[in-house]
This record gives C-alpha cells, sequence and structure tokens, in this order.
C-alpha cells in the first residue's frame, strides 16, 4: 500500500511540472477544434414520407394479370416500385452537395436528405426533388400502359389465330355433322369474347393519363438542426489534448531523468 501511495504521488509530481505542458496541449486542442468548429456552416436535415397507389391493376383484368404475364410484374410490389423510383431519383442539380439517405418501413419510403445550407432552402430542395419523384412515378407509369397495351395486342394475336383454328375445325365438324359442332362453337365464342376484352383494354389503356392511374402521398418533416455538434466537438478535443498533455510531460520527464543519470554516471 506504500509502495501504490509513493508510486502515485510520483505520477502527481511529475504531472504537476508538467502542467504547463499539459495546459498548452489542452488549450491548443481545444482552440484547433473551436476553430474548425465554429468555421463549419450548420447542417440541416429533412425527412419526407412516402406512400404510392396505383391503379393500372384494376384495369387490367385477373386474367391478363396472372403469373404468367408480364402485366404483373409491373403492378405487383407498389412498395418496391416506389423505392426503385426515389433511388432512381437524382437530386435536383443545383443542390448537389446534399446527401440522400433512404429508407423503407413497410409500403412507407422515408428519404432524409442533408447538407450544409439554411433550413428554408433545404425544405424547398426537399420539394424539388419530390416533383422529380413524382415525374420518375409518371414515367415508369407509360413504360408499364406500353407494356400492358403490347402484352394486351399479343394476347388479341393469339387467342385470334386460336380462334381461326377453331373456326376451321368447327366448319370440318358441321360438314360431317360432327357432335363436337356445338361445343367448338361455344368455344369459338368465349374466344371472340376474350378478344373484344382485350381490345377493349387497349383502348382504355391509350386513352388514359398516366397521372391518373397513380397516387403519390408525401409528408414532408420541418428541417432541423443535425450539426455540427461544436460543444461536443471541443470537449473531446480538450479531452484527447489534455491525454496526450499528460503523455508529453511523462516523455520529457523520461528525457530529463535519463540526462540526469547520465551526468551523474559520467561524473562518478
Amino acid at each position: 500500500m506504500d509502495d501504490y501511495e509513493v508510486d502515485l504521488i510520483d505520477y502527481l509530481r511529475v504531472m504537476w511540472k508538467g502542467k504547463w505542458i499539459i495546459l498548452a496541449c489542452f488549450v491548443i486542442a481545444v482552440a484547433v477544434s473551436a476553430t474548425i468548429m465554429w468555421t463549419r456552416p450548420n447542417e440541416y436535415a429533412v425527412t419526407v414520407q412516402y406512400q404510392y397507389h396505383e391503379q393500372l391493376s384494376q384495369l387490367v383484368s385477373p386474367r391478363q394479370s396472372g403469373p404468367n404475364n408480364q402485366i404483373s410484374t409491373v403492378s405487383a410490389g407498389q412498395g418496391n416500385t416506389l423505392s426503385i423510383a426515389v433511388d432512381n431519383t437524382p437530386l435536383p442539380a443545383s443542390e448537389e452537395k446534399l446527401s440522400k439517405k433512404t429508407s423503407v418501413t413497410q409500403d412507407i419510403v422515408h428519404v432524409t436528405l442533408s447538407g450544409p445550407m439554411p433550413a428554408s432552402q433545404l425544405t424547398q430542395a426537399a420539394k424539388s426533388f419530390t416533383s422529380l419523384v413524382e415525374k420518375n412515378l409518371t414515367q415508369q407509369m407509360k413504360d408499364s400502359i406500353l407494356l400492358a397495351i403490347n402484352s394486351a395486342n399479343l394476347r388479341v394475336t393469339q387467342l385470334s389465330k386460336e380462334r381461326d383454328m377453331l373456326k376451321e375445325r368447327m366448319a370440318a365438324a358441321v360438314a360431317t355433322n360432327d357432335p363436337l359442332t356445338s361445343y367448338l362453337a361455344e368455344k369459338v365464342a368465349d374466344l371472340e369474347g376474350m378478344i373484344v376484352q382485350d381490345q377493349a383494354l387497349v383502348e382504355t389503356l391509350q386513352a388514359s393519363d398516366p397521372t391518373t392511374l397513380f397516387q403519390l402521398i408525401s409528408s414532408q418533416q420541418r428541417a432541423s438542426l443535425v450539426g455540427p455538434n461544436r460543444k461536443m466537438s471541443v470537449a473531446v478535443a480538450g479531452v484527447l489534448g489534455l491525454f496526450i498533455g499528460v503523455l508529453l510531460a511523462f516523455f520529457v520527464h523520461y528525457l530529463i531523468s535519463a540526462r540526469n543519470k547520465e551526468a551523474t554516471r559520467k561524473q562518478a
């Protein structure tokens, strides 16, 4: 216990002798940190929440949007569609210094924009970004409509070929009084009805306005100050300065002690 007390007193004595070194390191660290922190501009962040609902799948019948049809790929996963649109939407050209962070919670996409700019300007940048997201979704909806039209036209072509083949078989059945004639007639009527439905779908899609087939719901929070945390940075710098100062004080003490021991050895 006595040895421990002597050692602790020795440590305190060394630190007291090097108090000016420790103080100098502390002041320098605090001054440098404060200079850097107070010359940096304030950073603000704003979060926008997006929800997306589309009505294209309501226009396309279940028969045409089944698992083997390309339309299902476009219409399925509205949250995923929105997430892709947000990720593919660049920041406004005048706001390249902003950073964008995206997260998804169920079907809600959260977008956080942050950067060294005034809160009012950041709020306006968020509104501009929302407009760009809406334009991107509009373009995606146009592509989806075109895909649905092509898919319906392809189906009309396939059904027409199948109908014509059945008509030929039905004509042959009528000539031979085949009992399958009524069955073939029913199948031809069903195919013609499906063709009419697909043709009506094509006309509906061609006349559709893409902006009316989806709804983008956005809610924007107020811009808030997120950095820099000047007080915390200065405090951390002060602690590091003290730590470096203590180490430097002990190092200087070691050099002085080594020099004194060397001088004593030479005198002896």
